[in-house]
């Protein structure tokens, strides 16, 4: 089980961390609830017994215990150390149980973490928590799907906190944004607006030495002015490694695909043109074959890494394919669309 605290200015995952995979944070152990209620006790001059009333006021007491690893023994001191100076203790309190590749929650609403009792062992800090509670109520993320399924362009955005303030984000796709060659992901307040891409892929292709030069090509960032693009979408293309990479350097488009940092196929093209597609009469310098450069505007594929790459975003919404799809299509403008279907806390 995940259990993370719902703070006034974001989530902290006590125990469990679904963005690190279980790597770094483990899950909940001994998990136990303590539940009481407000009882009013009632006595009677020379009575024989006492009443009882139920005033209700469920109160409940998690316990739990969890550790966390750090990279060396000094940071999960001072971490320990620091915890009660800097950790949230009030918010909500939300449970994540997981069976297979299904999620159920649970939650909170107004409650306190006593601060943790910490041991440290090496790199990981040892802790048991202890959390006040009230009654727990069944709990659901907002949602909403932009685009098609049957187009292979839809794209699930999922909130990114629980619980009926999730569906106040809104989503909108704008339309492509003319010679432009990155996503653009602007946030302003709770809505999300995503301007695709013009040009968001290269691809060259009848490259006949070698095969594997045939590369899609992803934007990377500027080089000698314009944008570059590779196929591992780092922008540094004197990184050694097996890519392909295409940029403009003082009056010419290079293509060039490299193993260990030696290029075995290299085109060039003298051009001034801000992007390279379209372009023909490539000169061949070393294999054989002539390139053509093709340029595809953003895939659904593409919007998702950029709206989660955005801190902005992500702070609102997690994006991803949804189940059974690629997303490898080229995304269509969406008017303003809200999440919904947030429930609980």
């Amino acid at each position: 089980m995940r259990i993370a605290l719902v703070h006034s200015t974001g989530t902290l995952w006590l125990a469990g961390d679904p963005a690190l995979a279980e790597r770094s944070h483990s899950s909940a152990g001994g998990f136990r609830i303590i539940p009481r209620i407000n009882v009013q006790e009632d006595g009677f001059v020379n009575g024989s017994e006492m009443t009882h009333t139920d005033r209700g006021n469920l109160a409940a007491t998690l316990s739990f215990g969890t550790s966390r690893q750090f990279a060396t023994p000094a940071a999960a001191e001072i971490w320990s150390a620091m915890y009660d100076s800097v950790m949230p203790r009030a918010g909500s309190l939300l449970l994540q149980s997981i069976e297979g590749s299904t999620a159920s929650y649970a939650g909170y609403f107004g409650c306190v973490v006593q601060p943790p009792q910490r041991q440290v062992i090496g790199c990981s800090v040892q802790l048991e928590y202890s959390v006040l509670c009230g009654l727990a109520e069944s709990v659901t993320y907002a949602t909403a799907i932009l685009g098609s399924t049957g187009s292979d362009n839809a794209i699930l955005f999922t909130a990114a906190f629980p619980g009926t303030s999730g569906n106040t984000p809104t989503v909108t796709i704008a339309g492509i944004a003319s010679a432009t060659a990155a996503v653009v992901v602007g946030v302003t307040g709770s809505a999300i607006t995503i301007t695709p891409a013009a040009k968001g892929v290269m691809t060259t292709s009848s490259i006949t030495s070698p095969t594997a030069a045939n590369k899609a090509l992803y934007h990377a960032g500027t080089y000698g002015g314009k944008p570059a693009w590779s196929t591992d979408g780092i922008n540094d293309i004197t990184t050694q490694g097996t890519r392909g990479i295409c940029y403009y350097s003082t009056d010419r488009w290079l293509y060039q695909y490299c193993v260990s940092g030696s290029a075995v196929y290299v085109a060039t093209k003298v051009s001034s043109a801000a992007f390279p597609d379209g372009l023909t009469g490539w000169t061949l310098i070393i294999g054989t074959g002539s390139p053509t450069v093709t340029a595809t505007a953003t895939t659904a594929a593409m919007a998702i890494a950029a709206v989660n790459a955005s801190v902005d975003a992500a702070a609102l919404v997690v994006a991803s394919n949804v189940t059974g799809y690629s997303g490898l299509a080229i995304i269509a403008a969406v008017s303003l669309t809200h999440l919904t279907g947030g429930t609980g806390l």
